[in-house]
C-alpha cells in the first residue's frame, strides 16, 4: 500500500531545532536537506528527496575522498543532487592550476568525482551555476548596504530560490526549517548575506508563499 505525502515541499537548515517537526517532515512529498545535514534524524525526521550540496572545496572534496556518502541516508535517498556551483571543464581546471596553483583545490568542482566515487552516477545532478548565483544577488542588493561583488548567497538560499522555481512543484506549499540565519551569532554578518536572505524570507511570508517553522518553542 503506497504512502500519500502532503503536496509540501519542506527544505530542513541546519541550526539546531528544539522543536519535533518529524512528522510533519516525514509526511511531506518532497523534503531538501543541505551540505552536511546535521539535523538529519534529530526533530526533523529521516526522508530526503533532494540533496543540496557545495560541490567545490572541503565538503564536497572530503565526502570525494572519502566515499562518505556511501550508506549515508540522505544522499542514498535523495532522488536527485543538487551542486549550488557551475560544472567545471577541463579548461576551468587548467585555468585555475596556472592563476591559483596553492588555492586550486579549494575551487575545483568535485560533483562528478563524488557521484562516481559513491556509486550515485544514475542520480540526476543539477549544478545551479553563475545565472542561478546573480540572480540571488539581484534579489539581495535592494535589500543591502553591501556592494554587489560583497554579496555571497548561501547553499540554502539558492536552494529555496530553485525550489519555489521549480515547475514540478508549482502551487505546492513551501516551509522552512531549522533556519535561523545565525540570529544573535558573530556568523550573522560573516560571508553570507544571512541578515538580506532572512528579510526575503519573512517577505515570502507575507505574500503567503512560505512558512519559516521556529527552531525554539515560543516563549524560549
Amino acid at each position: 500500500m503506497s504512502t500519500a505525502f502532503a503536496p509540501r515541499v519542506v527544505l530542513v537548515g541546519n541550526a539546531d531545532v528544539l522543536v519535533d517537526y518529524s512528522a510533519l517532515v516525514d509526511a511531506s512529498e518532497d523534503v531538501v536537506r543541505f551540505n552536511l545535514c546535521r539535523n538529519f534524524g534529530r526533530n526533523t525526521g529521516r526522508r530526503t528527496t533532494v540533496l543540496c550540496t557545495i560541490n567545490e572545496g572541503v565538503v564536497c572534496r572530503d565526502a570525494y575522498k572519502k566515499k562518505s556518502w556511501v550508506g549515508w541516508p540522505p544522499a542514498e535517498d535523495a532522488r536527485e543532487i543538487w551542486f549550488r556551483g557551475a560544472r567545471q571543464g577541463l579548461l576551468r581546471r587548467v585555468w585555475l592550476t596556472l592563476r591559483h596553483p596553492r588555492m586550486r583545490k579549494k575551487h575545483y568542482d568535485y560533483g562528478e568525482k563524488v557521484l562516481r566515487a559513491c556509486g550515485m552516477t544514475k542520480k540526476p545532478a543539477v549544478y545551479f551555476g553563475r545565472p542561478e548565483y546573480e540572480r540571488a544577488r539581484d534579489i539581495l542588493q535592494p535589500r543591502s548596504r553591501l556592494a554587489r561583488h560583497q554579496l555571497f548567497p548561501s547553499t540554502g538560499f539558492l536552494g529555496l530560490l530553485h525550489a519555489m522555481n521549480d515547475p514540478r512543484w508549482q502551487g505546492r506549499e513551501f516551509a522552512l526549517v531549522g533556519f535561523d540565519w545565525f540570529a544573535a551569532s558573530a556568523l550573522r554578518t560573516a560571508g553570507h548575506a544571512f541578515t538580506e536572505e532572512e528579510q526575503v524570507a519573512r517577505e515570502l511570508v507575507a505574500a503567503g508563499r512560505l512558512r519559516v517553522l521556529p527552531c525554539r518553542p515560543e516563549g524560549t
